[in-house]
């Protein structure tokens, strides 16, 4: 579904409408799609649903570190 793109369309449509009423430093300028679910059973998610920061911080750190580096 990552690469889905009527999926990032939609997407793109749903943060557009929500940066309407936001202010020019609260927008969100880029985003990314994860290219599976976070679950337990990939260790993305605790047994309540929280996500686990360091395991996804470990897996997509670098491609999150990139969305700022492009506004750069």
């Amino acid at each position: 579904m990552a690469n889905d793109s009527d999926l990032r369309k939609a997407l793109h449509a749903s943060v557009d409408d929500v940066n309407a009423d936001l202010a020019p430093l609260e927008k969100v300028r880029r985003f990314m799609i994860a290219d599976e679910p976070f679950t337990t059973e990939n260790e993305m998610a605790t047994p309540t649903l929280k996500i686990r920061r360091h395991k996804v911080n470990a897996r997509y750190g670098d491609a999150m570190e990139a969305l700022y580096e492009k506004g750069k």
